[in-house]
């Protein structure tokens, strides 16, 4: 299991270790997902695409973070979650 090198870390962020590692390997599936994209059709370009994609995934984090034990799952809600952000006209 990964572990987090320095505690203070944690203690600074006000979180536990196991939320901070289930954060961290739900942002890397949704940066991972956006990269993907990108290399498709160059998706997420501007400012504006950025903030759309952060905010829409801020609104859906707490529910994410269910899904991190259930990597099928969490890459369906991710791939949905793209599904729903403004598509370039």
């Amino acid at each position: 299991m990964e572990r987090v090198e320095d505690p203070r870390v944690l203690e600074l962020l006000g979180l536990r270790e196991g939320v901070a590692l289930a954060k961290l390997r739900v942002r890397e599936a949704w940066l991972s997902l956006l990269a993907e994209r990108y290399a498709e059709r160059q998706f997420v370009e501007t400012a504006e695409e950025w903030y759309a994609c952060l905010e829409a995934f801020y609104s859906e984090e707490d529910r994410l973070l269910g899904l991190v034990d259930e990597p099928d799952r969490l890459a369906i809600s991710l791939l949905q979650l793209t599904a729903r952000l403004p598509s370039r006209g």
